[in-house]
């Protein structure tokens, strides 16, 4: 054997050269060290190290995690080499394939898929057995629920006789006792498979992953939780509305308009306070805000104003759109919230009058929210009829809070004209919550003649909050136009609550004349608020059409809170011409991703009789019974319970797990 010193050497054969470093796995059992290409253990292959394949040729030492199986002998460094077999010893790779390959209990598995290549019963294709206590078929379960002998057993804690925790054992233990584990809150007694459902709880009683009976379900509207009446000729619940805490007892309370009611068709709004167990009655027991002259048609429109003055209680409004002695400029009504509401004329009201003859101002009210961020609620007022712009063009009027709202001419205030003539641009108007999501609230304006859509199409206008507001046209808001001729867009239109979850305001717009269910089916449009809310066709928006023709599905339509307490705000809309004009309502529930659907999907309330008109008013009631879910409110003006054409409101409450 040659001997180098530990030196790098620079040597030379037929006029080439090359650099060696020596390294101790080069070293022989004399501790010199080889030139490159030798085989220091004498196996036939030389070091990787010095350029060849074998992965130890080092004849001292016995690599590193070599076991010699009982009864055999350690073997020499020279088995290691690229053409060894794996024979008898595990933690080294022999053969310098770059693996541990060899079966040590020959069962067909090595150290690289076996779990315990000492056990031939132990192996990838081996049974579960659960009479061991380890994994016999090497799946990473211990005992599978499918193995031998093997069954899935639950602790009951609570003791009520189901289970929850699971183990697979092969008998009972006195943990694991029950074959069942469906109990859903094992720390619970009262909760389980067995129990009956508990409505408004918070609580799935009978684990069954939902509201279960207590979901709402709709139905005919006999069934409602109260209905309110009007008297012969009233036209009662042609509007609905919730009011707000109005007394501050806790309860919110709700609207009526009956426009046929009083001397001359006078009209008047019924103020109906919430309780925690409403009842059904007479519109007569509620408190009654009557029209000043005969014809005014007070209570067309009801709205709550949300706190105009700041002092903690719930404001509303009352349009009468033909008020003006003959002259039917019309007025919207301010009623400030107070203990001991005692109604009475609404001479003594806060009275905002419209600008000019004919402009009917009052058709609709509504509160907008806080639109400047001063800490006050402002509402909007329309008077589709306004000719500021062109004739019948229409506007409508922003008025901000006050501690001391003074009322006066509708000229008074920030005015949003229309872009046309014959637009009629405030025929709806509607608070519509944080729809960019800026921290301060917007509102929409309908224009159900724009005809940019096509001839009658319609639009809403979505008018951002701002510091200071300044009014002017309203082609300058963000615009949602109707998809086809003679739709109506923008009849009705509304704050739809957040229904998608995620923390935007979003807008909801009926058509009613839309023919995408059948010729006059109407449709509802959902459109998702967005940090750059941008104008846009209806077409692009999620639409709920009516069920059949002459349904007249979106004549109105309403965010109606989260009914079912599911975390989701859900909407409702009516379609007065359901059924030969019983009616219906649909209230259409929240979710992450709502979708484009036909109304028959929604739950729906049907009127009870021909022709109730059921659902040509709708709206969210707020929690009428201080129970924690929000309720609804569905006018049907045409129902004669009281007398002819008395009408009448229904109360549904909201109810969820």
């Amino acid at each position: 054997m040659n001997h180098f010193p530990l030196v790098a050497l620079l040597l030379t054969a037929c006029g080439e050269s090359w650099t060696w470093h020596a390294t101790s796995a080069n070293k022989d059992s004399g501790g010199d060290t080889a030139a490159p290409g030798h085989d220091l253990d004498g196996d036939g292959f030389t070091d990787i190290a010095a350029g060849g394949d074998d992965c130890w040729d080092d004849p001292i030492s016995i690599p590193a995690g070599f076991e010699a199986i009982a009864g055999t002998a350690q073997p020499a460094a020279a088995e290691v080499h690229p053409d060894a077999t794996e024979t008898w010893y595990d933690g080294v790779d022999q053969d310098c394939a770059g693996n541990d390959d060899f079966d040590r209990d020959f069962d067909g598995y090595n150290a690289t898929n076996d779990c315990d290549d000492l056990d031939a019963l132990v192996n990838p294709a081996a049974a579960e057995d659960c009479a061991t206590a380890y994994d016999d078929d090497c799946d990473g379960d211990d005992n599978d629920v499918d193995s031998v002998g093997c069954a899935a057993w639950y602790s009951d804690t609570d003791g009520d006789g189901y289970g929850s925790a699971e183990a697979c054992l092969c008998a009972a233990t006195v943990t694991y006792a029950l074959a069942g584990g469906d109990d859903c809150d094992d720390a619970d007694a009262a909760v389980n498979p067995g129990e009956a459902e508990v409505c408004s709880d918070g609580v799935d009683n009978d684990c069954d992953g939902g509201a279960g009976a207590c979901a709402l379900t709709g139905g005919s509207l006999s069934g409602a939780d109260a209905k309110f009446t009007g008297e012969a000729d009233d036209i009662a619940g042609y509007s609905v509305a919730e009011a707000g805490d109005i007394n501050g007892d806790g309860f919110d309370d709700f609207l009526v308009g009956a426009i046929g009611n009083g001397d001359g068709v006078a009209g008047s709004a019924y103020l109906l306070l919430g309780s925690a167990a409403p009842a059904s009655g007479s519109l007569t027991g509620g408190v009654e805000f009557t029209g000043e002259t005969a014809g005014d048609a007070a209570g067309y429109e009801v709205s709550s104003a949300g706190d105009i003055d700041g002092d903690g209680l719930g404001d509303f409004l009352v349009g009468a759109f033909k008020y003006g002695d003959g002259i039917s400029g019309g007025v919207a009504y301010l009623i400030l919230g107070e203990p001991s509401p005692g109604g009475g004329s609404l001479s003594s009201a806060v009275t905002y009058s419209g600008e000019g003859v004919g402009d009917l101002a009052g058709s609709a009210v509504s509160d907008a929210g806080d639109v400047n961020g001063d800490g006050l609620d402002d509402f909007v007022v329309g008077a589709p009829y306004n000719d500021d712009f062109d004739g019948n063009a229409g506007a409508a009027y922003l008025i901000l809070g006050s501690a001391t709202p003074s009322g006066g001419s509708l000229g008074y205030a920030v005015e949003y004209t229309a872009e046309a003539a014959d637009n009629y641009a405030g025929v709806s108007v509607s608070g519509a919550g944080d729809v960019d999501g800026d921290g301060l609230d917007d509102f929409v304006v309908g224009a159900d003649y724009n005809a940019d859509g096509g001839g009658g199409a319609g639009a809403v206008y979505l008018i951002l909050g701002v510091a200071s507001p300044i009014g002017g046209s309203l082609s300058t808001a963000i615009q949602y136009t109707g998809e086809a001729t003679s739709d109506r867009a923008g009849c009705s239109a509304s704050g739809a609550g957040d229904v998608n979850g995620d923390g935007y305001g979003d807008v909801l717009v009926g058509a009613r004349y839309s023919d995408d269910g059948g010729t006059d089916s109407g449709a509802a449009y959902l459109i998702a608020g967005t940090a750059s809310p941008l104008s846009v066709s209806l077409t692009a928006a999620i639409e709920f059409s009516g069920e059949a023709t002459n349904d007249n599905a979106g004549v109105s339509v309403s965010g109606a809170g989260d009914v079912d307490a599911d975390g989701y705000d859900d909407v409702l809309i009516g379609a007065y011409g359901n059924a030969d004009y019983r009616g219906a309502a649909y209230l259409v529930l929240g979710e992450s991703a709502p979708a484009s659907a036909q109304l028959s999907s929604a739950v729906r309330y049907s009127g009870e009789n021909d022709p109730d008109y059921a659902g040509f008013s709708v709206s969210g009631a707020g929690d009428t019974n201080a129970d924690g879910y929000h309720d609804l409110l569905i006018g049907g003006h045409g129902n004669d319970d009281g007398g002819s054409y008395a009408g009448a409101a229904y109360l549904i409450l909201g109810q969820g797990l």
